[in-house]
């Protein structure tokens, strides 16, 4: 509805599955790079959920049929209503009816800038999720290092047994970290989106 009447023939036969599909093809691909934001961010609590040992505790994910960690699960609810909260869904609307006035119908066309662009929002999950994790594996390695500087000091000490646990409390402060930035990474990642989503326009389009 926010798009205006587009004066256009609809070509019959092939042309016009071929014209559906470069269209459907524009609208993947914004929908592709919202969803790598919402990845990387929901990527960080696996990281740290292997940083603590909270893996063992993972469960089916009723909507990916895969496993998920506990961490993982809320991560993602909090994801969702920062997305929201921070007009995620705007942006997407706006980046879809920009793209009517970027790309005219049935003129969509995939080359190497579009797919080094895809492949840069797919880089970007990673990075996104090693920054939002960066506190919980900066204190469980400085965890670790302390237990094994310990426990060859002092043999007797079971480290197992307090290690351990230490090291788990010491993952939940570095969350408490974590979570303060979550805000501004998501908006972070949210520019992201709208300065990638106008490129690959562009290159849709036949453009640099």
């Amino acid at each position: 509805g926010l798009v205006g009447p587009l004066p256009v023939e609809l070509p019959g036969g092939g042309a016009l599955v071929i014209m559906l599909l470069r269209e459907l093809l524009v609208g993947a691909a914004i929908g592709f790079l919202a969803r790598c934001v919402l990845t990387g961010l929901e990527f960080s609590m696996e990281i740290a959920s292997q940083q603590m040992g909270l893996n063992l505790s993972a469960t089916i994910d009723p909507l990916h049929n895969a496993p998920i960690t506990p961490l993982t699960s809320f991560q993602r609810l909090l994801v969702s209503a920062l997305f929201f909260a921070l007009g995620g869904h705007h942006l997407m609307m706006v980046a879809m009816v920009r793209s009517y006035d970027v790309l005219p119908l049935a003129s969509a066309s995939v080359g190497a800038t579009g797919a080094a662009i895809v492949s840069q929002a797919v880089a970007g999950v990673v990075e996104i999720g090693l920054l939002a994790a960066a506190p919980v594996v900066v204190i469980s390695i400085t965890v670790e290092v302390v237990m094994m500087t310990v426990g060859r000091a002092a043999p007797q000490i079971p480290m197992l047994l307090v290690g351990y646990p230490a090291k788990i409390a010491a993952g939940y402060f570095g969350l408490v970290l974590a979570l303060q930035s979550m805000p501004r990474l998501t908006a972070g990642a949210l520019d992201s989106f709208t300065r990638m989503s106008q490129r690959l326009m562009v290159a849709l389009a036949g453009g640099i």
